[in-house]
């Protein structure tokens, strides 16, 4: 009887603790106000991005903070809505589409012959509690044929630390957007270095 009562006085203990934090959920991407709908001419080529590759133990729902060479540890009460994978690869794909109207950017696949594929693989995305983050990434461009085109590029996008004492979770993830930004941008300047003829039709 006893160790019932010790378990039931844990279990209330816990509640009291914990029951009124509610769990943050947060994505890469920003909302969208205003869906764009128009529909884009035959004509016009398809940027295909594929499913971004990231490090295994960061393809979760956690947000990692990193706070020394070696250790990482997890936000508290704050979590993705989606794996990393996928919300970098969303997030990626919608900062594309804002910035490249001569391409159609999707992530379906499409039987389409002027189809273009995007493959990104991140090596570091990491965040650190004063607001700085790093991201590491490759990318390259092939034609859906699986000929190499000449557009691919790697690069590394920081975002100074943030001018607050101790930035929140969602202070964190925008650092986390802004560099996601920055290499769309770096996307969309090795695409804009290539000519169009460049790929084949």
């Amino acid at each position: 009887m006893w160790r019932r009562f010790g378990w039931l006085g844990v279990s209330l203990l816990s509640v009291a603790c914990f029951g009124g934090a509610r769990r943050q959920i947060y994505v890469l991407t920003a909302a969208t106000i205003v869906p764009n709908v128009a529909a884009y001419p035959p004509e016009v080529p398809a940027l295909q991005v594929e499913m971004v590759l990231v490090p295994a133990y960061l393809d979760n729902t956690e947000i990692l903070l990193r706070l020394g060479p070696h250790r990482l540890e997890t936000a508290p009460l704050a979590h993705w809505g989606e794996r990393l994978s996928l919300g970098l690869t969303h997030a990626l794909a919608a900062d594309l589409n804002a910035t490249l109207p001569q391409y159609r950017v999707s992530l379906q696949r499409t039987e389409s012959p002027a189809v273009r594929l995007l493959r990104v693989a991140v090596d570091t995305f990491d965040v650190f509690p004063d607001g700085h983050c790093v991201l590491v990434a490759e990318w390259t461009i092939v034609e859906k044929s699986g000929a190499p085109a000449p557009v691919l590029g790697r690069g590394t996008y920081v975002t100074p630390p943030l001018a607050i004492a101790h930035p929140d979770a969602a202070a964190l993830v925008g650092a986390m957007s802004a560099a996601v930004a920055e290499l769309a941008d770096a996307v969309v300047g090795s695409l804009s270095a290539t000519p169009q003829a460049a790929f084949s039709p």
